[in-house]
């Protein structure tokens, strides 16, 4: 099997000899966590089973031996030029449980996790956990091996704008007019690293280089999973003891996770705690450069979308008070909901809010894309690891490629159709044996009692959307593995059509038959369908505010604390051992001081953040929200400022999560929200059309009964579209200032690759059509601005 989770060419298992000593001793003695202080460079060492070839260097201490891949003259690397910036947690393969009397069995061996490593040219430091189970590897990279990698990597490194200006300013200057573009002509550019030309790039805060921590971490994760000849191959997804539910492999390895720097982390903290700022006042750039940018956006996107929602809830507030209003008039709920005037003014408000929201993200998306240098990321990004395929010549450019059989694609897309349609008649069936319980009630008991049956139902909906919702993540994902994706952003995109799809049944359904068919089959509603359909979404919108809130919280909460109390009561047990041991003379008081644990060992037992399926699944919660608070906001004017209040603690709790309660998340790019924005303006389309129907068919204020009520639900209908068309089309979703800053890094790119410059050329003029004839020229030789 370990072809499949390499997949090294074979040439490279003569390597293991060369770099790899026969065995690596270890000491457990008076519960040191520590490999083999003995171990030396020395060839003539008096133990021949543990030398050390002379290409590999060690430096040993009394805790833990460093090795890193190195020439004979750099024997005393001691990584000065480099730091620890990944940890890899791997069970020992000699540590026997208790109990047992034999080792237990791993599917990859500890040294030939080593080998990889080494191969791959990155510096190892590696000690016991505290009861010598699992072996530490920390990880890192000499600025010399980031030179080399960031050569071949797609990633693209910010060129420094005043070294652009100075450099390039006297040849092909380029005029700046705020008026025009606030954007300064060498801001926001993106290079692939030129190590001849080294300086031209953008330093990391307070670095004489551009391999800021984000960078490093980046480029060291490449190296770990690239199969190029000096890397390391080792597929983490696959080696990883999952916490997912997926195969663990062994338990070949037990955890891969980016290091926390603790610095800059509390430093981001503190910027990003304070509870009395606006959810839309993040740092988002201080984000991406410790989270990576797909984090960044989800927060952004957060925080757009509450600044949004404070208009609807405001709004919202004041049509729930023409209600009170109504409802003391007429002195009866269910009338009063059901013609409150306010209602059909502020369904058409939040129709044209959903997309003057989308289309203002839109801009907004492309603008951080530009800013940090992914506006072309989908086009770049290279195949998963875990793509399978038969190896192959490109028929199109003669590079390597995995062909997989179209028509076996389509076999497992069909199984995943089949399953998910299953899925759903679940739902149905559950939704339908709610109700069914709901005629039971009103049917089969009391007067008195039947007053209890709409609540029930509310309450029975919620818990429904929750545990189905729950157990579906898993089965998603399952589906979506096995049709073996070839990019992370295909992989991603199909895992959100799978969510979404289901979850729009599982968490709107029971609206759906409240509001358009309950009154159609015969079945009366409890009170009026439109009260009933209210106090179903309220309860389901507060559960979510509250016990999915809560729930989250508590649960990570609960969780730390249990670590915490395993820790502590582990810590007392090996004290009192080595105290009888002290007390019986078999051991030194000085060999029975229990070391502190590592920061590395601390942060191993934090909770694992996947960087694509959990972000994913924090996405997925904000657009269900965002569903209850469209497609039904004609039942429920409170919904905004539940789901305002909802998204503020959200972004809170997201933020002291990743920093403090999981794993440093593995920083992924992100040129966008995906599939994500395709399905907020289905959201939006299909909101107009449940709240045109609920006005017309299920409230009284519009009913008129005949073909009049089909009517008004059409031409409601149509003029919303229409509005909305309007709007979308004269609103740009790439900014003119981000057009242009685009086609300028094209410019300075072509510029400093010496590449020819006419197709930019042609691409600049027709950009500039779109600006007024009397503003500015181009210089089509120069490409020079100038204002007439």
């Amino acid at each position: 099997m370990r072809e499949n989770f390499f997949k090294r060419d074979n040439k490279k298992n003569d390597l293991h000899q060369k770099l790899i000593p026969n065995e690596y001793a270890m000491d457990r003695s008076s519960g040191a966590r520590r490999l083999d202080r003995d171990v030396s460079l020395s060839t003539t060492n008096s133990s021949a089973n543990n030398k050390l070839p002379s290409t590999i260097a060690a430096t040993a201490s009394n805790n833990v031996v460093t090795i890193s891949p190195s020439v004979e003259s750099n024997q005393n690397n001691t990584l000065k030029n480099s730091q620890w910036d990944f940890c890899i947690v791997i069970p020992n393969p000699e540590f026997i449980e208790k109990g047992e009397t034999e080792p237990r069995k791993v599917n990859l061996h500890y040294r030939e996790i080593i080998e990889r490593l080494l191969i791959g040219g990155l510096d190892i430091y590696q000690f016991y956990s505290g009861d010598g189970d699992e072996i530490f590897i920390k990880v890192g990279a000499s600025i010399e091996r980031l030179e080399k990698w960031a050569r071949k990597s797609i990633l693209k490194f910010l060129l420094d704008p005043h070294y652009l200006k100075e450099k390039l300013d006297t040849l092909h200057p380029i005029h700046h007019d705020p008026s025009i573009s606030p954007i300064s002509p060498y801001q926001f550019i993106y290079h692939k690293y030129i190590q001849e030309k080294a300086d031209m790039f953008a330093k990391g805060s307070g670095l004489n280089h551009p391999f800021s921590s984000i960078i490093r971490i980046k480029l060291i994760y490449e190296i770990i999973l690239s199969n190029d000849d000096d890397c390391c191959g080792l597929n983490m997804r696959n080696l990883l003891k999952d916490s997912k539910g997926m195969a663990n492999y062994n338990n070949s390895i037990l955890a891969c996770f980016p290091l926390h720097d603790l610095i800059s982390r509390d430093r981001l903290w503190r910027e990003w705690s304070n509870w009395r700022s606006n959810p839309w006042d993040q740092p988002i750039e201080e984000i991406r450069s410790y989270l990576g940018e797909k984090v960044a956006l989800y927060f952004e996107f957060n925080g757009h979308l509450s600044k949004w929602l404070l208009p609807l809830s405001v709004v919202g507030i004041f049509v729930t008070i023409s209600w009170i209003i109504e409802f003391a008039y007429f002195n009866n709920v269910e009338t009063a909901f059901s013609s409150a005037y306010a209602t059909p003014f502020y369904c058409v408000f939040v129709s044209f809010w959903s997309q003057f929201m989308i289309e203002y993200w839109k801009r907004s998306q492309n603008q951080i894309a530009m800013e940090c240098g992914m506006s072309d990321f989908e086009e770049v990004q290279k195949e998963r690891p875990e793509h399978q395929g038969a190896n192959m010549k490109s028929p199109i450019d003669g590079s390597d490629i995995k062909f997989t059989n179209p028509s076996e694609i389509f076999r497992r897309q069909l199984y995943s159709f089949f399953v998910i349609s299953l899925a759903m008649i679940v739902v149905i069936a559950c939704v339908s044996l709610i109700f069914y319980l709901q005629y039971v009630v009103r049917t089969k008991t009391p007067e008195s009692s039947q007053s209890y049956a709409g609540l029930g139902v509310s309450i029975l909906s919620a818990v429904q959307i929750i545990v189905l919702g729950y157990y579906y993540n898993d089965l998603a994902i399952y589906l979506n593995d096995n049709e073996n994706h070839r990019t992370d952003t295909e992989y991603e995109d199909s895992l959100i059509g799978k969510i979404f799809v289901f979850s729009f049944v599982n968490s709107y359904a029971s609206l759906f038959f409240v509001a358009f068919i309950q009154s159609n089959i015969g079945e009366s509603c409890v009170g009026s369908c439109f009260s009933q359909l209210s106090y179903q979404l309220t309860t389901i919108i507060a559960s979510k505010v509250t016990v999915e809130k809560i729930s989250v919280y508590l649960t990570l909460v609960v969780e730390h604390e249990a670590k915490e109390y395993e820790v502590k009561k582990e810590y007392e047990e090996r004290k009192k051992v080595l105290d009888k041991e002290v007390a019986e003379g078999k051991r030194d008081k000085a060999n029975a001081i229990i070391p502190p644990r590592s920061t590395a060992e601390l942060e191993s037992e934090f909770q694992y953040y996947d960087e694509s399926l959990g972000v994913l699944q924090d996405y997925g919660k904000i657009f269900i929200q965002f569903g209850f608070i469209t497609l039904f906001v004609a039942a429920c004017p409170l919904a905004p400022a539940l789901a305002y209040i909802s998204t503020w603690i959200q972004l809170k709790t997201d933020a002291w999560k990743l920093l403090y309660m999981t794993k440093r998340v593995i920083p992924t790019g992100a040129q966008d929200i995906g599939t994500w924005e395709t399905i907020l303006q289905i959201t939006a389309v299909i909101s107009v059309i449940t709240n045109a129907g609920i006005l017309c068919f299920t409230m009284d204020v519009l009913h008129t009964g005949g073909t009049a009520s089909i009517w008004i639900f059409v031409s409601f209908q149509y003029f919303i579209f229409f509005s909305m068309g309007i709007f979308a089309y004269f609103v740009d979703d790439v900014p003119k200032e981000v057009e242009m800053q685009l086609l300028r890094q094209d410019h300075l790119r072509n510029l400093i690759d010496g590449i020819d410059d006419t197709k930019h050329e042609e691409a600049v003029k027709s950009m500039l059509n779109h600006f007024p004839s009397d503003v500015f020229h181009v210089n089509s030789e120069d490409f020079t601005e100038k204002k007439k």
